[in-house]
C-alpha cells in the first residue's frame, strides 16, 4: 500500500485522475504518506495540479496544512507560505495574503525570497487601495514584476504620464523583436497608448504607434491601437473616451500573477 501510495502521489500515477478525486484519495489514506521531504513533495504535487485547474480553495488548504503542521524549518515554511500567499492573491483573498506573509516573516531568509514576499504583499496592498504602502514596499525593487506593479498603481490613481512611461518600460525593446505580441503585451500597449492620449502626450502616443503599429496591425486590437496612436487623438475624442472606459475595466491582477501561476504549472516534478 505504501508503494502504491508513493507511485500515485510522488511518481505521477495520480496525474491521470480528476484532481479533486486525487485529493480525496490522498486524505483517505494520508497515514501512508512518508514523513519528511517526500511527504512534502506529495502535497506540493497535488497543490500544483489543483492550481493548474484553477481549484484554488482546495490547493490553499493543502498548502496551509504544510505551513501549519508539516514544516518546522523556518526557511522551508516561509517558502511554502509564499506559495500560499500567491494562491490567496489569485483567489482574491487579499487580507489573508497580507496576514499570512506577516505571520511567517522570519530573519535569515534569502534576499530573493524576501523581495518576492515584499512584492506579493505590495500587490495585496494595491488591491486593498493602500497604494502608498505598496510603493514603499517595492521602492528598491527593479524587477519586471515591480515595474508592472508601479504601472498598475499609476493606472489606478489615473496618473496618466507615469502610467504610460511605466508600461512602456515593461515592454522595453520589444519593438525590435519580430515574434508575435502576446495578449499581455497587446494589453500593455493599449493601456500605454490610452495613458499617453489622456495625458495629452501626443508625441509619445505617435512614437508608440511607429514602433508597434506593424505588430499590432495583425491583432484584434489593431483598430483601437490605430485610433489611440493617431496624431489627432485627443482627450476629448469620443472614440478615445469609449475605449478608455472599456480598457479601464480590465483586471490588471491577472497579468501581474501570470508568471507566478506559471511556476505551479511547471512544477510537475514536485520540486
Amino acid at each position: 500500500m505504501v508503494n502504491i501510495f508513493r507511485q500515485l502521489f510522488l511518481e505521477g500515477g495520480a496525474d491521470r485522475m480528476d484532481p479533486i478525486e486525487a485529493v480525496a484519495l490522498y486524505y483517505q489514506y494520508k497515514d501512508l504518506a512518508p514523513i519528511g521531504t517526500d511527504g512534502d513533495r506529495m502535497l506540493r504535487r497535488l497543490a500544483d495540479r489543483l492550481i493548474a485547474f484553477d481549484l484554488l480553495a482546495p490547493a490553499g488548504e493543502l498548502l496551509q496544512h504544510q505551513v501549519d503542521y508539516r514544516l518546522r524549518e523556518p526557511v522551508a515554511r516561509a517558502r511554502i507560505a509564499t506559495d500560499l500567499a500567491i494562491v490567496y492573491l489569485m483567489d482574491r483573498r487579499y487580507e489573508d495574503a497580507t496576514n499570512l506573509l506577516r505571520e511567517t516573516r522570519v530573519a535569515g531568509l534569502p534576499q530573493e525570497l524576501v523581495n518576492e514576499r515584499y512584492l506579493l504583499q505590495a500587490r495585496a496592498m494595491v488591491e486593498l487601495g493602500r497604494h502608498d504602502q505598496a510603493l514603499e514596499l517595492v521602492e528598491d525593487n527593479h524587477t519586471d514584476a515591480a515595474d508592472r506593479l508601479r504601472a498598475d498603481v499609476a493606472w489606478d490613481l489615473q496618473d496618466w504620464p507615469t502610467a504610460g512611461r511605466s508600461l512602456e518600460v515593461i515592454l522595453g525593446q520589444r519593438h525590435q523583436e519580430r515574434r508575435a505580441l502576446s495578449d499581455s503585451e497587446q494589453s500593455d500597449l493599449i493601456r500605454a497608448a490610452i495613458a499617453y492620449s489622456l495625458s495629452g502626450d501626443v508625441v509619445s502616443a505617435i512614437r508608440l504607434g511607429e514602433r508597434y503599429g506593424e505588430a499590432m496591425a495583425v491583432t484584434e486590437q489593431a483598430a483601437a491601437f490605430e485610433v489611440l496612436t493617431a496624431n489627432d487623438a485627443m482627450p476629448g475624442d469620443v472614440r478615445l473616451a469609449d475605449m478608455t472606459g472599456r480598457i479601464a475595466s480590465i483586471d490588471t491582477l491577472d497579468a501581474f500573477m501570470e508568471p507566478f501561476r506559471a511556476r505551479f504549472n511547471s512544477n510537475n516534478d514536485g520540486s
